[in-house]
């Protein structure tokens, strides 16, 4: 078994490393977390939600995916209402 070498520079802080190109991707397609999960508690709330499809019943689309995409909208004004996301 090999000692530790105590002076190695693995154990100093690393720079934050800059964003991947795919993070860079990702991150101009879908939302956060904490707002794909603040739009689903929007949409459970509604009358339109389909409870047993996780569905839309404005626009048919599968909530789960639709809340994640960044140029996604509610589509309650599909209807003549102020979407609420």
């Amino acid at each position: 078994m090999q000692e530790e070498n105590q002076d190695c520079e693995c154990s100093e802080k690393r720079e934050k490393s800059q964003p991947t190109v795919l993070s860079k991707i990702l991150n101009k397609v879908f939302v956060s977390e904490n707002e794909k999960e603040l739009r689903m508690t929007l949409c459970r709330a509604c009358e339109h939600f389909n409870e047993t499809f996780v569905q839309c019943g404005i626009c048919g689309c599968f909530l789960e995916a639709k809340t994640r995409l960044k140029n996604f909208h509610c589509a309650l004004d599909q209807i003549g209402q102020e979407p609420k996301w």
